[in-house]
């Protein structure tokens, strides 16, 4: 199961506690479902069938033919080990092979005639081939292009005329092997099993097989383009198996994205992976090389968000990353500065001020010679994050003028760059800076901006960076009913994404008792164009 589908269901068996609903959800005794020991959960053995349940079913499924002999019920008994489907098949193989040859009875057949298949393997085989070679194609195209297909589809990758094509999907059907939804051409098929799909898929020799899958790949670039938009993992599969590299990786890339996009780290980590893992099947050109940076950048993005800024694979990433920067000529581009942002990124979150200092002053640099205001936005924001530890009067000026600079039309990409959006990071930083240089209520306002900005993106790990970067201004501010409010929406982020984002506001969050409410200082005027001093200077 994927992991977002694994959070579905979690979050199914919470919500459902209380109302009268029931759910069964059958899994395999590797699995360990986390609801156990629930107070309305109850787990329940299903055990193999004994001798006589099999038994049982197996004169049940031969049903009119009449009784099978006993030696060969027992031999189908033993050879099933009480697995349902196995005596099933084996039964239905056996029961197939006897009127292939014109029995109207098993009974009157001799036992030494029923030979039962050694094991499932051999009796799907067996049935597949007994259906003839329209069918069998059929299943085999079926088979490759997943465990359920559409009858639009599948005429589009099989070599059939359309009445052939009927004539199979009805063999397959009759035989059980094959469900079907509706009638053609709007008709969808579901193999009984992926044991059935397995076995038709493993009749394809090597050749046919690649051929295949690249005829499945472009009958859904030609016909199904909204598929290509929303599930571009499955044309990276058909490709991949096609053994047509450079199209596999581009649709991996794009579906690491794609998932990165909707907070489906997971997903979008194990989708680049097997982009990159593709690589090695390119030759060494500067194409090969921009495109395992292209890749590499999206997949520190999702490795931010799902292990951490200063996790060993991220920074192992980032050094990758950073020397494609130089070997395709890229320094100056938006790759370059994702690259430095990470370095940078990385280091201050490992504590590292220093270097994380020099790391933005060098990103600054090399982003006034830019056109684009995103990364000049970006490095004033880095650099005042790096300086507010100490020099909190000229992290403020250049936190006043990274937020001067968001323009949020041209920066809504910005998360796929930087892993969460600029603006909602410059303004949240903003109010560090204002508490520390003297301004609590603009500070809360810079927060409050932050937020809502980010909660209109739509974008988790940017809403999980603003409450966590806003629970420590509310901190900074003593307001314990804000850092509770905004650590546990953060924490209920983190844990839905399986991020590690979470920890910034978790400890703040256990605070002892409220203390006494500090009154708002001088406020700083929305339009100022000149730092104006507070009061009270603030602390050296």
């Amino acid at each position: 199961m994927d992991p977002t589908s694994r959070e579905l269901l979690d979050l199914t068996v919470e919500k459902i506690a209380a109302l009268p609903v029931l759910l069964v959800a059958p899994h395999r005794p590797e699995f360990q479902p986390p609801w156990v020991g629930g107070s309305q959960v109850t787990v329940i053995a299903l055990n193999r069938l004994g001798s006589n349940e099999g038994a049982t079913l197996v004169h049940q499924l031969a049903g009119n033919l009449g009784a099978l002999p006993p030696d060969v019920v027992d031999e189908i008994v033993e050879r099933t080990d009480g697995v349902p489907l196995f005596v099933e098949e084996l039964t239905k193989a056996v029961v197939e092979a006897g009127a292939e040859r014109g029995y109207a009875s098993m009974a009157a057949m001799p036992s030494s005639s029923l030979a039962v298949p050694a094991t499932l393997h051999a009796s799907l085989l067996g049935r597949l081939d007994r259906l003839g070679p329209g069918a069998k194609n059929v299943a085999q195209v079926g088979a490759a292009i997943g465990r359920d297909f559409s009858y639009e589809l599948l005429a589009a990758a099989v070599p059939l005329a359309e009445p052939e094509l009927q004539e199979g999907l009805r063999r397959l059907v009759e035989a059980g092997l094959v469900f079907q939804r509706g009638m053609p051409p709007t008709a969808e098929y579901l193999f009984k099993h992926a044991l059935v799909q397995d076995t038709a898929y493993s009749t394809l020799l090597r050749g046919p097989r690649r051929a295949l899958h690249r005829r499945i790949a472009e009958a859904l670039e030609q016909r199904f383009p909204d598929l290509v938009e929303t599930r571009p993992e499955i044309l990276a599969y058909h490709y991949g198996e096609a053994v047509i590299a450079d199209k596999a990786i581009a649709y991996w890339h794009r579906a690491g994205k794609l998932s990165a996009a909707k907070s489906a780290v997971h997903e979008a980590i194990a989708q680049l992976r097997r982009g990159l893992g593709l690589l090695d099947g390119l030759p060494e050109t500067p194409e090969r090389k921009q495109l395992e940076l292209d890749i590499h950048v999206t997949l520190t993005q999702a490795l931010m968000a799902g292990k951490g800024y200063a996790d060993p694979e991220v920074v192992g990433a980032l050094e990758r990353a950073n020397r494609l920067v130089t070997e395709t000529g890229a320094v100056g581009t938006p790759f370059h500065f994702s690259v430095l942002y990470g370095l940078w990124v990385s280091t201050v979150n490992a504590g590292a001020i220093a270097a994380a200092l020099e790391h933005a002053t060098n990103f600054l640099s090399s982003a006034q010679s830019q056109p684009s205001s995103g990364p000049l936005l970006v490095g004033h924001r880095i650099l005042a994050h790096s300086l507010v530890f100490g020099d909190q009067r000229a992290a403020l000026a250049h936190l006043e003028t990274a937020v001067s600079l968001h323009r949020p039309e041209e920066h809504r990409d910005s998360a796929f760059h930087y892993g969460q959006d600029i603006g909602v990071s410059a303004f949240v930083m903003l109010s560090w800076a204002l508490w520390h240089r003297g301004y609590p209520d603009q500070s809360a306002r810079a927060a409050e901006r932050a937020l809502a900005l980010s909660r209109e993106l739509g974008h988790a790990h940017t809403l999980a960076h603003a409450l966590a970067l806003a629970g420590q201004a509310a901190v900074f501010a003593r307001d314990i009913a804000a850092v509770h409010a905004y650590g546990n929406e953060c924490v209920a982020i983190a844990s839905e994404q399986g991020s590690p984002n979470g920890w910034p506001v978790v400890g703040f969050s256990r605070a002892g008792p409220t203390p006494k409410e500090v009154k708002p200082r001088q406020e700083l005027p929305a339009s100022a164009t000149v730092l104006p001093q507070p009061r009270r200077p603030a602390p050296a």
